[in-house]
Order: C-alpha cells, then structure tokens, then sequence
C-alpha cells in the first residue's frame, strides 16, 4: 500500500505514515531512507531484535568508516554531542532505517518537528518514555550521490535539537 503525502518534511511524511499504520492497528512500523541507502534484506535483523527484547525502537547502525569523509566527519561529531545530551551512548542518530512500535508511534504524533530533526526527537521520545531501544548493524551502502545535507541550516537545527534533547530527557511525557 502506498500513502501520499505532500512534502512537508521527513517528520510530517513519517507522521503521517505512523498516523495510517495506527489505524489500520498495526503493532509496529519499519522505515527505510527513499534514497537506496537501506537494504530491505536487512528487515529480519530488525524483527529479531524486537522479538529478543521488546524494543520499542531498534535503529539499524551504520559502519560509519565507509560512509564519505564529510558524512562521517558530520555523523560522528553530530553522535558525541547528542550522546552527550542524553547522557547515554547513541551509537547512530542519523540513521533512516528503523522499527518504531506503536507506543512509539503514538508518543510521536504530537511532535511538531517536520524534518530530519524528527528522527533525534524520536529517540528522545522512547528515553522519556522509559521504553528500550536496540542497534542493529546494517550494511553501508554510497553510490556517489550526493548529500541532501545543507551544513548551516542542519547545523543550526541540529544544536537546537541538541539543546532540546538535553532538556527533555528529564522530564516525564505527558
């Protein structure tokens, strides 16, 4: 099944997809960057994962030594801060390539975040929620295209959602 969506943003495309799984009673969702980057043969890792532990979310973990110099450059610094602010090791913050189960999904439809900053808030999201996460490693996949990252503009929003993750680990959800 395929759900349109205007582009608003990867958080309101991925809203909206956990809005339509929770309707149709789904237990939990896999998403995957649209961009070739994500091998869906990697699925079965993911299902295990929850299986073993429950995890509420599972993060597929990139071998960030075959990413792109700048892109390792970004991840790697961008994982020490944001571990940092949520006081706990994050192995990959950045990665598309997820389960997010439905107490997860419900948690995150009032978020108001519309871009990829969604994706931090996310885990914010399941730490607040005293709900257990897992990594899984997935292969690493570059083919030369070119990043979508705009280094000032994600840069900024990145400190800000920093800041952010920083504050609300302490406090309770709603």
């Amino acid at each position: 099944m395929l759900v349109r969506h205007p582009n608003q943003g990867k958080g309101a495309a991925l809203r909206a997809g956990f809005q339509w799984a929770l309707e149709l009673d789904f237990d939990a969702v896999v998403t995957l960057d649209g961009d070739g980057q994500h091998d869906p043969a990697a699925i079965p890792a993911f299902l295990a994962a929850r299986l073993v532990a429950g995890d509420a979310l599972v993060i597929g973990c990139r071998d960030f030594r075959r990413m792109p110099p700048v892109r390792r450059l970004a991840n790697s610094l961008g994982g020490r801060a944001f571990s940092w602010a949520v006081g706990r090791e994050i192995p990959d913050n950045q990665s598309g390539y997820r389960l997010v189960d439905r107490r997860l999904m419900v948690a995150l439809l009032a978020s108001h975040e519309a871009g990829f900053a969604f994706e931090v808030e996310m885990i914010t999201t399941c730490i607040r929620g005293g709900w257990p996460m897992a990594w899984v490693p997935i292969p690493t996949i570059y083919a030369g295209e070119p990043s979508h990252i705009r280094p000032a503009a994600h840069l900024g929003s990145f400190v800000r959602v920093v800041r952010d993750a920083r504050r609300s680990v302490r406090l309770p959800l709603p």
